[in-house]
């Protein structure tokens, strides 16, 4: 028997216990301070000799596979849930730019904005008969529409969407639609033709409270948009009760505290429809969350607003820790394309999506053409950098971004805050339903068990 290479511990909330997390496997214990003495010795040497005390603590650690077999590969186990991640065929990711417009002027926004790319009708059209042959040769359709602002060409995404919805219903293929919007151009009339084709996921950015939001969510006009944009994502889940909305704030050292501000605004009738996501702001060190905040403070700060997320009937998951994560993101399936809307293929959402960056195109009878050289260079890169091979928090993670490896010979800013935000994750402080779970599991440990310790 070994230790798992992927175990991490952090002190709990009150210091009294330590949780013990394999990275790899998704399991935790919970240990007060007498037994952490023979946790770690057992984890040291899983070899040696146990006393009888000490059997019921092996017995754990193994069940928890905290101790592997000495033959189990553990970095193979993770590299084959990458490769099956990447190279899923029963699934395709499909995001689509049916222009590349916007009504707002966001500092932050690293796009370049022209009000004559749009989606011209041959390329509707194209896109068009290349979606019927996703859907005759896949079980899973993940159809979602970005920009720009894509609901400035919401004829568009009815005409395309419209179409997935039907073909999907008449092959049986499961079709899952969502729209990254800013959320201002809704209307009643908008809102309900979304729905009559069952787009019922949105993602929509609110910054903050109206004098914060307005600061950074400008219209092109120069005028703010948070009343606006509230309205809408109010009358967008009093439309239909299946609507999900990801109210996302992307924060950094101007907006992060102003967070529970925000969440008093909502009703809580309408709480249980929206599910917050907080992320960093990333780019040019003015504007940047992780050059103007420790990752300490970003951890501890997220985390404690996502439990006041929870507490308040917002939707919160489990999120920080990335148990089962197959790929870094999307962009690394195989099965996945970014079409902008002059039906050139791109991989990932945050480029210039000039041509030369391209993979490749989707032709008038619908086929995808792909760029050799440029598709090759994004498919068959190394699966981790060497540096990642040996890091307790890889399996968190999976190698990190690959753009950024590409063009940057490195894994991009997460690889920094994955530490800080997994060990925050544990304290219980975050996520909600995580804490109630932790504090069930080691209330029933503590009446069964005399080492006080708990499986999660």
């Amino acid at each position: 028997m070994k230790s798992s290479r992927y175990n991490i511990s952090t002190s709990a909330s009150d210091g009294d216990e330590t949780i013990l997390f394999n990275a790899l496997y998704g399991t935790t214990i919970v240990v007060d301070k007498d037994t952490l003495h023979t946790v770690n010795e057992i984890l040291d040497k899983p070899d040696c000799a146990c006393t009888k005390a000490q059997l019921d603590v092996l017995t754990s650690l193994v069940k928890g596979k905290f101790i592997v077999h000495e033959d189990t590969n553990e970095l193979e186990i993770i590299k084959h849930r990458k490769l099956s991640g990447m190279k899923d065929k029963n699934r395709v990711d499909v995001i689509v730019m049916p222009n590349f417009d916007c009504n707002f002027a966001c500092p932050y926004c690293y796009e370049s904005h022209d009000h004559s790319k749009r989606m011209a009708k041959d390329v509707e059209t194209a896109i068009t008969k290349w979606l019927g042959k996703l859907i005759d040769t896949h079980k899973v359709i993940l159809l979602n529409w970005f920009g720009g602002e894509p609901l400035l060409s919401y004829k568009t995404i009815l005409s395309i969407g419209g179409y997935a919805h039907e073909r999907c219903k008449e092959r049986g293929v499961s079709l899952l639609s969502h729209i990254t919007t800013n959320g201002y151009a809704f209307n009643k009339t908008i809102i309900a033709q979304l729905i009559d084709i069952e787009i019922f996921s949105y993602q929509i950015t609110v910054d903050g409270p109206p004098d914060i939001h307005n600061r950074t969510r400008i219209l092109k006009s120069g005028g703010g948009s948070f009343e606006r944009v509230y309205s809408n994502i109010l009358q967008l889940v009093e439309a239909d009760k299946r609507v999900k909305i990801s109210l996302r704030v992307n924060y950094n050292h101007n907006n992060l505290h102003s967070i529970p501000e925000l969440l008093s605004l909502f009703p809580p009738s309408v709480r249980p429809q929206l599910r917050v996501v907080y992320e960093p702001i990333f780019g040019n060190s003015e504007l940047s969350a992780t050059k103007n905040i420790s990752a300490e403070e970003i951890s501890s700060s997220v985390a404690k607003y996502y439990a006041l997320a929870s507490k308040m009937g917002f939707d919160v998951v489990l999120g920080g820790l990335g148990i089962g994560k197959l790929v870094y993101c999307y962009a690394e399936r195989e099965e996945q394309y970014i079409v902008n809307y002059n039906g050139e293929v791109f991989k990932c959402s945050v480029s210039d999506f000039s041509s030369s960056n391209r993979v490749g195109y989707i032709s008038g009878d619908g086929d995808f053409i792909k760029d050799g050289p440029k598709w090759d260079t994004w498919v068959n890169m190394k699966l981790f950098e060497d540096k990642c091979e040996p890091c307790v928090f890889l399996p968190l993670c999976m190698g990190g971004c690959r753009k950024d490896r590409l063009e940057n010979k490195d894994t991009g800013s997460y690889c920094h805050l994955v530490p800080t935000n997994t060990s925050y994750a544990l304290k219980s402080i975050a996520y909600g339903s995580f804490n109630e779970l932790l504090k069930k599991e080691v209330m029933i440990s503590r009446n069964c068990a005399k080492n006080k310790q708990s499986l999660g």
